[in-house]
């Protein structure tokens, strides 16, 4: 699934490295110490422009800037203004031009991942939907089940993290995407797959529309022996898999959606 924060964190990283680098490579070459402070005081304008956005970038700019003025100020009073105006208008400029263009960018990025990671539904590892898809759907299924005095079921089984922890992440990916395609090559077009992580297991959840209690258990019978069937043929070993049918309105279909929700 989509993870805003990871990005924001590697982007970060990426950010600080670049004006660290810079600032290294002007010490190196024996530039100006008060021009080298400078570059660095761009530092705190980026983690502001990426934490707050424009407001961030523009007030840390500000401070940056003053902070650049205190800087040149005894070669103010030694010197004489003429010389060093320029330079000060010049370096607060940069400030807050790199915090507000900054600031702004970073905003309307940020607004994009959040939307594309409102609309992803899909679980990485496996293909399959992930936890927000499998509520929205479960949701949807029992506002029509309602409003139409249908039925539907949601079948769980649920497969303990111990089966993949002592294989290697290449291989263990590779299975996870192979059992996602098993169990969704397994059900009918209407129907919906998913995937989450829930504590030390894997839960696999189908949402079964127009799905009584009888085809709810025969269906999650034929679910668990293909599961440890599949689980047998790969080398995972022999597990006793936990399963659920809820078949609503008969049954709550609310525990199911708070372990989704939680998960």
């Amino acid at each position: 699934m989509f993870n805003a924060r990871r990005l924001r964190v590697l982007l970060t990283g990426i950010g600080l490295v670049l004006l660290a680098l810079i600032a290294l490579i002007m010490y190196a070459r024996s530039v100006d110490p008060v021009e080298v402070v400078g570059t660095l005081l761009f530092i705190p304008v980026f983690l502001g422009l990426m934490f707050w956005g424009l407001p961030g970038g523009v007030v840390l700019g500000i401070g940056a800037a003053v902070a650049y003025g205190v800087l040149r100020y005894p070669a103010l009073d030694a010197m004489g203004a003429g010389r060093f105006v320029g330079l000060i208008l010049g370096r607060a400029a940069g400030y807050l031009a790199f915090g507000g263009i900054g600031g702004w960018a970073v905003s309307q990025l940020r607004a994009s991942v959040e939307k594309l990671e409102l609309y992803d539904q899909i679980d990485d590892s496996t293909g399959m939907l992930n936890a927000r898809a499998l509520v929205e759907g479960i949701d949807m299924e029992r506002s029509r089940s309602l409003r139409y005095k249908t039925v539907f079921s949601v079948v769980t089984v649920e497969i303990p993290s111990s089966a993949f922890e002592m294989l290697r992440s290449k291989r263990r990916d590779s299975l996870l995407r192979e059992l996602g395609h098993m169990v969704s090559s397994g059900i009918r077009g209407a129907d919906k797959a998913g995937h989450v992580v829930e504590g030390n297991r894997h839960l696999l959840t189908v949402v079964l529309p127009e799905t009584g209690i009888e085809g709810s258990r025969s269906f999650r019978g034929t679910l668990v022996e293909r599961v440890q069937e599949w689980m047998s043929d790969r080398g995972l070993g022999s597990h006793t898999l936990d399963s659920s049918a809820v078949t609503f309105p008969d049954q709550d279909v609310e525990p199911t959606l708070a372990r989704l929700r939680t998960s």
